[in-house]
């Protein structure tokens, strides 16, 4: 690494410990220091989702995005009709990576158990099974598939698997690592200090982020949360007519992958958490992301609080999520 390059990361790292920075001087971390990351996968796929993302095509969040469309797509074709792939003639080649996914995310325990393979064997065999056709695009069976073998494939391919890529913990210390990896100079209790905020920035960095694979439109990211709305205000009585506590909280901010699938010539839209934090939606956004609305027009006495994380978002001086005015 250059000397230049080393003093544009430490003073971005001073600028973060000193409690004075904003997602300029994270996005200057991850760009700078992308090359010299090693074997810190997940601080490379962040870094890399930054300085791409106007239309990224590949990558663990991409792939990530990539099968759950196929899942989904899956689910409609086969699962929901009580169908699955017939073998005996080509299948989509998006199919085959597919299975590889779904046997990674399976419970292996439940595989041995019921089926009687590791997922190890079982996609070994799934790799061996299947030749791909990359011109059409399709695979097909080489050769003979065992009923276990089937039933094994079945399995897996019979669920929806959606869960996060990584995790606020797994990026910051993965920031951690490639900065002693790098030797720079840095409390790193102090450095952890800001992980909160940190995070925030990054969740900032990959809001409205394109993605591009085998499906008829473009997937995306933005930011979002466990909950869009809540009840507002609600008073609720035991049956002695006491007035019972009750609190109810949006949850965590989070990253969202979603997809587009063409069902019928609708377009229906699905989506997942890509990045888990814990950041409460209550501490880290401002009043201009809420409003409270009535239920529907039949129920306007029923109030909704909701949070609106669809828009341009932008750091304030708060260090809170804002939306742009109109």
């Amino acid at each position: 690494m250059k000397e230049s390059e080393k003093d544009i990361v430490q003073k971005a790292i001073n600028r973060i410990q000193d409690d004075n920075f904003d997602e300029a001087y994270v996005r200057i971390l991850f760009i700078t220091l992308r090359e010299y990351s090693r074997d810190s996968y997940i601080f490379k796929e962040v870094a890399d989702l930054i300085a791409h993302n106007k239309e990224r095509n590949q990558g663990i969040v991409n792939d990530a995005l990539e099968n759950f469309y196929s899942a989904i797509k899956y689910f409609f074709e086969y699962t929901a009709l009580g169908l699955t792939l017939d073998f005996s003639k080509p299948f989509p080649l998006h199919f085959k990576k597919l299975m590889h996914y779904q046997v990674s995310k399976c419970d292996e325990s439940v595989l041995q158990t019921q089926h009687k393979v590791t997922k190890h064997k079982l996609d070994k065999q799934i790799q061996n099974l299947f030749k791909e056709n990359r011109k059409d695009k399709t695979a097909c069976l080489n050769g003979k598939i065992k009923p276990q073998t089937h039933e094994a494939i079945k399995f897996v391919m019979g669920a929806i698997y959606c869960m996060p890529s990584f995790s606020q913990e797994d990026i910051i210390n993965q920031i951690v690592a490639v900065l002693h990896q790098n030797c720079f100079e840095f409390d790193e209790a102090q450095f952890r200090s800001k992980e909160s905020k940190i995070t925030l920035c990054i969740l900032l960095l990959f809001h409205k982020t394109s993605f591009k694979f085998n499906s008829h439109k473009l997937g995306y990211s933005n930011i979002s949360c466990d909950k869009p709305s809540i009840a507002h205000n609600v008073r609720l009585v035991d049956s002695n007519g006491n007035e019972v506590r009750y609190e109810e909280t949006f949850g965590n901010l989070q990253i969202s992958g979603n997809i587009i699938l063409d069902t019928d010539g609708k377009d229906l839209q699905y989506r997942y958490p890509l990045i888990s934090t814990n950041l409460k939606v209550e501490d880290w956004c401002d009043e201009t992301l809420f409003s409270i609305e009535p239920l529907n027009q039949d129920n306007p006495d029923f109030l909704w609080k909701r949070v609106h994380l669809d828009s341009d978002l932008f750091l304030n001086n708060d260090f809170k999520l804002s939306r742009r005015s109109p």
